[in-house]
Protein backbone atom coordinates (compact mmCIF):
# COMPACT_ATOMS: atom_id res chain seq x y z
CA UNK A 1 0.00 0.00 0.00
CA UNK A 2 2.74 2.62 0.47
CA UNK A 3 4.44 2.38 -3.10
CA UNK A 4 0.45 2.99 -4.48
CA UNK A 5 0.01 5.83 -2.14
CA UNK A 6 3.48 7.20 -2.67
CA UNK A 7 2.45 7.57 -6.13
CA UNK A 8 -0.84 8.67 -6.22
CA UNK A 9 0.70 11.53 -3.51
CA UNK A 10 3.48 12.15 -6.48
CA UNK A 11 0.58 12.53 -9.24
CA UNK A 12 -1.66 14.70 -7.20
CA UNK A 13 1.83 17.16 -5.93
CA UNK A 14 1.79 15.67 -2.40
CA UNK A 15 4.81 13.84 -1.16
CA UNK A 16 7.41 14.24 1.30
CA UNK A 17 9.41 17.11 0.03
CA UNK A 18 10.83 17.78 3.35
CA UNK A 19 13.57 15.10 2.82
CA UNK A 20 14.97 17.54 0.65
CA UNK A 21 15.58 19.93 2.90
CA UNK A 22 18.98 19.98 3.67
CA UNK A 23 20.11 19.53 7.73
CA UNK A 24 22.38 22.64 6.89
CA UNK A 25 19.46 25.27 5.94
CA UNK A 26 20.08 28.73 6.94
CA UNK A 27 17.36 31.00 8.09
CA UNK A 28 16.12 33.37 4.93
CA UNK A 29 15.97 31.02 2.77
CA UNK A 30 12.74 28.73 1.37
CA UNK A 31 12.24 25.08 0.98
CA UNK A 32 9.27 22.97 0.07
CA UNK A 33 7.31 21.21 2.66
CA UNK A 34 3.99 19.49 1.90
CA UNK A 35 1.84 21.29 -0.13
CA UNK A 36 3.34 24.81 0.63
CA UNK A 37 6.70 27.04 -0.37
CA UNK A 38 8.12 28.00 3.16
CA UNK A 39 10.40 30.40 4.85
CA UNK A 40 12.95 29.19 7.60
CA UNK A 41 12.95 31.26 10.62
CA UNK A 42 15.00 29.72 13.26
CA UNK A 43 17.02 26.21 12.63
CA UNK A 44 18.60 24.57 16.17
CA UNK A 45 18.39 21.16 18.07
CA UNK A 46 18.18 19.65 14.86
CA UNK A 47 14.96 21.59 14.09
CA UNK A 48 13.51 24.49 11.98
CA UNK A 49 10.93 27.04 12.53
CA UNK A 50 9.16 27.55 9.20
CA UNK A 51 6.59 29.96 7.90
CA UNK A 52 4.63 29.76 4.27
CA UNK A 53 6.01 32.44 2.27
CA UNK A 54 2.68 33.66 1.59
CA UNK A 55 -0.40 33.78 3.17
CA UNK A 56 -2.52 30.83 2.73
CA UNK A 57 -6.12 31.90 3.45
CA UNK A 58 -7.92 34.85 4.44
CA UNK A 59 -10.41 33.57 7.74
CA UNK A 60 -11.25 35.50 10.74
CA UNK A 61 -9.33 34.82 13.90
CA UNK A 62 -12.25 33.65 15.59
CA UNK A 63 -15.74 33.03 14.13
CA UNK A 64 -17.62 35.40 16.50
CA UNK A 65 -16.64 38.59 18.06
CA UNK A 66 -16.12 38.14 21.73
CA UNK A 67 -13.49 37.68 24.66
CA UNK A 68 -11.53 35.01 23.54
CA UNK A 69 -7.76 33.98 23.70
CA UNK A 70 -5.36 31.82 21.21
CA UNK A 71 -5.74 28.68 23.13
CA UNK A 72 -9.62 29.32 22.30
CA UNK A 73 -10.19 31.04 19.35
CA UNK A 74 -11.59 29.05 16.11
CA UNK A 75 -8.06 30.27 14.02
CA UNK A 76 -6.19 27.58 16.09
CA UNK A 77 -8.70 25.00 15.93
CA UNK A 78 -9.00 25.58 12.02
CA UNK A 79 -4.43 25.07 11.76
CA UNK A 80 -3.86 22.69 14.26
CA UNK A 81 -6.88 20.54 13.04
CA UNK A 82 -8.36 21.16 9.21
CA UNK A 83 -5.08 22.79 7.67
CA UNK A 84 -3.06 20.16 9.66
CA UNK A 85 -4.99 17.00 8.51
CA UNK A 86 -5.95 18.12 5.54
CA UNK A 87 -3.84 16.64 2.12
CA UNK A 88 -1.73 19.33 1.92
CA UNK A 89 0.70 17.05 4.23
CA UNK A 90 1.34 13.38 3.87
CA UNK A 91 1.43 11.00 7.00
CA UNK A 92 5.24 11.42 6.56
CA UNK A 93 5.32 15.09 6.69
CA UNK A 94 3.00 14.80 9.59
CA UNK A 95 5.24 12.31 11.71
CA UNK A 96 7.91 15.41 10.90
CA UNK A 97 6.12 18.37 12.99
CA UNK A 98 6.84 19.20 16.29
CA UNK A 99 3.96 19.55 19.37
CA UNK A 100 5.46 22.81 20.43
CA UNK A 101 4.69 24.62 23.77
CA UNK A 102 3.87 27.84 22.92
CA UNK A 103 3.83 30.81 25.22
CA UNK A 104 1.30 33.44 25.04
CA UNK A 105 2.33 36.60 26.89
CA UNK A 106 -0.23 39.65 28.10
CA UNK A 107 -0.34 42.67 25.51
CA UNK A 108 2.13 44.90 26.02
CA UNK A 109 -0.24 48.21 26.88
CA UNK A 110 -3.28 47.24 28.88
CA UNK A 111 -2.29 43.87 29.83
CA UNK A 112 -5.20 41.58 28.00
CA UNK A 113 -4.55 38.08 29.48
CA UNK A 114 -3.33 36.31 26.64
CA UNK A 115 -3.86 32.96 27.93
CA UNK A 116 -2.29 29.49 29.11
CA UNK A 117 0.48 27.98 27.15
CA UNK A 118 -0.83 25.79 24.51
CA UNK A 119 0.77 22.47 22.63
CA UNK A 120 0.64 23.12 19.04
CA UNK A 121 1.48 21.44 15.47
CA UNK A 122 0.79 24.56 13.68
CA UNK A 123 0.66 27.93 15.21
CA UNK A 124 0.52 32.19 14.34
CA UNK A 125 4.25 33.45 15.40
CA UNK A 126 3.42 36.39 18.38
CA UNK A 127 4.52 40.16 18.57
CA UNK A 128 8.33 39.20 19.65
CA UNK A 129 8.41 36.27 17.28
CA UNK A 130 7.03 37.98 14.48
CA UNK A 131 9.56 41.21 15.16
CA UNK A 132 12.75 38.99 16.26
CA UNK A 133 12.71 36.72 13.15
CA UNK A 134 12.51 39.66 10.15
CA UNK A 135 14.40 42.31 9.37
CA UNK A 136 12.16 45.19 9.25
CA UNK A 137 8.27 45.88 8.25
CA UNK A 138 9.20 45.20 4.33
CA UNK A 139 10.21 42.35 5.13
CA UNK A 140 7.20 41.30 7.28
CA UNK A 141 4.91 41.95 4.12
CA UNK A 142 2.96 39.45 2.76
CA UNK A 143 0.64 38.30 -0.31
CA UNK A 144 -2.60 36.72 -1.16
CA UNK A 145 -3.15 35.19 -4.28
CA UNK A 146 -0.56 37.82 -5.19
CA UNK A 147 -2.33 40.64 -3.55
CA UNK A 148 -0.50 42.34 -0.51
CA UNK A 149 -2.79 41.69 2.77
CA UNK A 150 -2.38 41.75 6.54
CA UNK A 151 -1.81 38.38 8.39
CA UNK A 152 -2.68 37.10 12.06
CA UNK A 153 -0.22 36.85 14.54
CA UNK A 154 -1.65 34.44 18.23
CA UNK A 155 -1.35 37.33 20.50
CA UNK A 156 -3.61 39.72 22.05
CA UNK A 157 -4.34 43.23 21.17
CA UNK A 158 -5.53 45.95 24.03
CA UNK A 159 -8.89 44.72 24.28
CA UNK A 160 -9.75 40.68 25.00
CA UNK A 161 -12.27 41.21 21.49
CA UNK A 162 -9.26 42.09 19.27
CA UNK A 163 -5.90 40.18 18.04
CA UNK A 164 -2.65 41.57 16.77
CA UNK A 165 -2.04 41.45 12.76
CA UNK A 166 0.71 42.07 10.62
CA UNK A 167 -0.89 45.11 8.67
CA UNK A 168 -0.23 45.00 4.63
CA UNK A 169 2.61 47.10 5.00
CA UNK A 170 4.57 44.92 7.23
CA UNK A 171 4.17 47.02 10.51
CA UNK A 172 3.07 44.92 13.13
CA UNK A 173 -0.77 46.49 14.57
CA UNK A 174 -0.06 46.59 18.15
CA UNK A 175 -3.97 48.08 18.26
CA UNK A 176 -5.20 45.32 16.62
CA UNK A 177 -8.29 44.12 14.81
CA UNK A 178 -11.57 42.73 16.03
CA UNK A 179 -11.17 38.65 16.22
CA UNK A 180 -14.42 38.31 13.85
CA UNK A 181 -12.56 40.56 11.02
CA UNK A 182 -10.88 38.76 8.31
CA UNK A 183 -7.04 38.54 7.64
CA UNK A 184 -4.40 36.61 5.95
CA UNK A 185 -2.76 33.12 7.42
CA UNK A 186 0.83 31.86 7.78
CA UNK A 187 1.38 28.99 9.22
CA UNK A 188 3.66 28.55 11.58
CA UNK A 189 5.36 25.14 12.68
CA UNK A 190 8.45 23.19 13.75
CA UNK A 191 10.05 20.85 11.31
CA UNK A 192 12.23 17.95 13.03
CA UNK A 193 15.28 17.88 9.94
Amino acid sequence: MGLVKDIIDAIFGVYDRAKEIPKTIKPGKCCWFGAYEWRVLDVRGGRALLITKDIIDLIPYNNECKKITWEQCTLRDYLNEEFYHSDSFSDVDRKRIVRTALANPPDYTNGTHGGAITQDYIFCLNIDEAEKYFKSDNDRKATHNGTGSSWWLRSPGFDPVIAVPVDTDGYVNLFGNYVHNTSGVRPALWLNL
